[in-house]
């Protein structure tokens, strides 16, 4: 090859020489005429080298350009250039072509062609995005939104997508979640005219992504079976990343049956194609499940494999965001805690430096554990404390970001809606024009009843928009003393979780130093009771109904909290639920949870000695009243325990809650203990979910 190109420049600098040589012998052959012969030569050879040899072609091409007189752009100059622009992109050939994209754009104004105009738009304000100028990538966008825009032509529908989608990356990566929304919701709206599948593809998986972010999977989802659906009819191949999201989606639902048949299935695909990262990212996804179901070894086994495989692809990222989901499981097997220290200590340090407060908040609160662990109370405490209120700030960003995105969403199928009610308007006036070519007199007539019917939709669409308008200054109103409110209770609710976490802190630091089994059984029993109610402060703040708790979530967290408490793990105990969804209200939910943690915590410490196979069921039935009942298949107890004839503080608390609830408590002994509680039920204060 290189002989080759030798032999190219002797033959360039022989014509060249020659075509001196005449110039200074004959007044018929000028200057021009030789520089035309050099350009043509050059943008021949780079075309020739086009679908061969890359470099050579762009090597050409700066020939070409470095010699063209200013202002002069002859067709074949920008079309070759175009061409090897194109070619260089989809090589992944560096960013050797941004140099030729932003060269077409600094002499626009010569190019005769304006579509490699308008497509270079494209590519340069790519190019800047992922080389991180991003100013310039956004100023260039904008600047070809604004020439397609002036157009007005359909034809550039395509481009246009293309850059309203890269809009959106552009936010996407300055963490402005609203904004990038926006843009793919624009470009989605394009998507569905145009009815190209690829796009199709790439812009549900970004808004299926953007969704991802604020958590909120089944949205994410639907947009993900989007993409799938689109997929199908698409060349770009993008199955491996759609069932990689689908797989994650269904993992944080805590729907593992379905993430697993997922995962199983994104890593079928990625062993076919090779895909290391998908690879990786499903081992990831399956240590997190595994971790959940407190299966400890083979947690840390795939993480360490997803590990692995990020390291040959040398992503820090997937790395950092891999060693920091090992973190609990490493402890809570105990592995060496200074290498846990070490990397606890890598990853803060990282996602400092990176901004990434997910991965931060999660190190600094193993670190706090490890600290706890190591008997440094101080530490821990230090770092609990800057984890509550960084988790805090993230959660209010959390929550004002998911109203802005809902906002969105909801604008979005308003419009939509306006766009097709718009559309049949439209096509109701074309059917009425196309009879008024039929028969005049019928003609007539209907535009004398369209033009009346025009005239009262204006007056009606005036007045509507009145009441809209002032409808919509009194719902602002309302809505900023209920956010207020909200958020007011919303920080009563955290501190007193925060409160009662200290209190629960505090027993387990003094159980830890009372060796006498009776009273570290009491510290227990008095922590669970603690930590029934911080749990319910918990969902309170973390949710949006301030003073009611979705029920069955907090009873199945609460029962492996008690069942953690006492030793028992998911692998050595039977839980067994069946606990319709209500909604509660918290006076009825708080005695309801400290009876639960009472009649658990009874379970636990009698039940099941020397019971080989411990099972727990728990039932909670609304009707016309709350039916809620705790069974486990222990030796039974005594009838009279139940009737006050004991000094059990437990069994005392239990019938002191329940007569505040106005209910009943009834025991029956059939191969095993099994209390039953009834409460009368407030239709105003308690609602179902489903």
């Amino acid at each position: 090859m290189t002989r080759c190109i030798a032999v190219m420049m002797l033959l360039i600098n022989t014509f060249s020489l020659s075509a001196t040589n005449n110039a200074r012998t004959s007044t018929n052959i000028d200057r021009s005429s030789t520089h035309s012969n050099t350009l043509a030569t050059y943008l021949q050879l780079s075309e020739s080298f086009l679908n061969r040899n890359l470099d050579s072609s762009f090597f050409w091409i700066k020939k070409a350009l470095q010699i063209r007189e200013h202002g002069v752009w002859p067709e074949t100059l920008s079309t070759t250039a175009h061409k090897v622009m194109i070619k260089l992109e989809e090589a992944e050939h560096g960013f050797e072509w941004l140099e030729i994209a932003e060269l077409i754009l600094k002499e626009k104004e010569f190019i005769t062609n304006k579509a490699i105009v308008y497509d270079t738009y494209f590519y340069a304000g790519t190019g800047n995005l992922f080389s991180g100028n991003f100013a310039k990538s956004r100023k260039v966008f904008k600047q070809g939104l604004r020439s397609l825009d002036s157009l007005n032509d359909t034809a550039y529908d395509r481009l246009r997508v293309n850059i309203m989608e890269k809009m959106g990356v552009w936010y996407g990566m300055q963490n402005d979640i609203v904004n990038a929304l926006n843009w793919f919701i624009r470009a989605d709206s394009l998507v569905e005219e145009l009815e190209d599948p690829a796009l199709g593809v790439l812009v549900s998986m970004d808004i299926g992504s953007m969704l991802m972010w604020i958590e909120s999977y089944p949205d994410a989802l639907e947009r993900f079976a989007i993409a799938e659906e689109y997929n199908k009819n698409s060349h770009i191949g993008d199955e491996n990343a759609i069932v990689d999201n689908m797989a994650t989606c269904y993992k944080e639902m805590k729907n593992y049956d379905k993430a697993r048949e997922y995962i199983n299935r994104g890593r079928t695909i990625a062993l076919a194609a090779n895909n290391t990262y998908s690879l990786a990212f499903s081992y990831m996804n399956e240590a997190h499940i595994d971790y959940d179901e407190k299966k400890i070894a083979s947690s840390i086994l795939k993480f360490n494999k997803a590990d692995s495989l990020f390291s040959i692809i040398g992503d820090t990222f997937s790395i950092m965001m891999c060693k920091s989901a090992w973190l609990w499981p490493a402890i809570e097997a105990g592995e060496d805690y200074q290498k846990i220290m070490r990397v606890s200590e890598e990853i803060l340090h990282y996602s400092a430096n990176m901004k990434e407060t997910n991965e931060y908040l999660w190190a600094l609160k193993a670190r706090a554990k490890l600290y706890f662990l190591l008997g440094n109370y101080q530490h821990a405490y230090i770092d609990l404390d800057s984890f509550e209120n960084i988790n805090y700030r993230q959660l209010k960003e959390s929550y004002s970001i998911k109203q802005a995105v809902q906002s969105t969403l909801l604008k979005t199928t308003l419009l939509k809606r306006q766009i097709e009610e718009q559309r049949q308007l439209a096509e109701l006036i074309k059917e009425k024009a196309e009879r008024k070519n039929i028969i005049i007199y019928i003609t007539s007539t209907c535009g004398i009843i369209l033009l009346i019917a025009l005239l009262l939709y204006y007056r009606l669409a005036t007045r509507l928009h009145e009441s809209r308008e002032m409808i919509a200054e009194q719902n602002r109103v309302l809505e900023k003393k209920d956010l207020k409110n909200a958020d007011l209770m919303k920080e009563l609710h955290h501190r007193v979780k925060n409160n009662l976490q200290i209190v629960s802190s505090l027993l387990n630091l003094q159980s830890s130093k009372v060796s006498d089994q009776l009273a570290k059984s009491a510290f227990t029993e008095g922590r669970n009771r603690v930590d029934a109610m911080a749990m319910i402060h918990r969902y309170l703040y973390m949710n949006d109904e301030l003073t009611s708790v979705d029920i069955r979530p907090y009873l199945e967290r609460l029962s492996e909290s008690v069942a953690y408490s006492y030793g028992f793990h998911k692998g050595q105990l039977r839980l067994d639920y069946e606990l319709d969804s209500v909604s509660l209200d918290v006076d009825i939910a708080i005695p309801l949870g400290l009876i639960a943690n009472e009649l658990l915590s009874n379970a636990f410490k009698y039940a099941y000695i020397k019971n080989p196979n411990p099972q727990l069921s728990m039932r909670l039935k609304v009707a016309d009243t709350i039916q809620f009942s705790i069974s486990d298949n222990g030796p039974g107890m005594d009838k009279h325990l139940l009737e006050g004839k004991s000094n059990s503080f437990g069994m005392e608390l239990i019938q002191s809650l329940t007569n505040q609830l106005h209910g009943s408590i009834h025991y029956e002994n059939k191969a095993g203990s099994t209390f039953t509680l009834y409460i009368p039920i407030d239709p105003l204060k308690n609602k179902t979910t489903e």
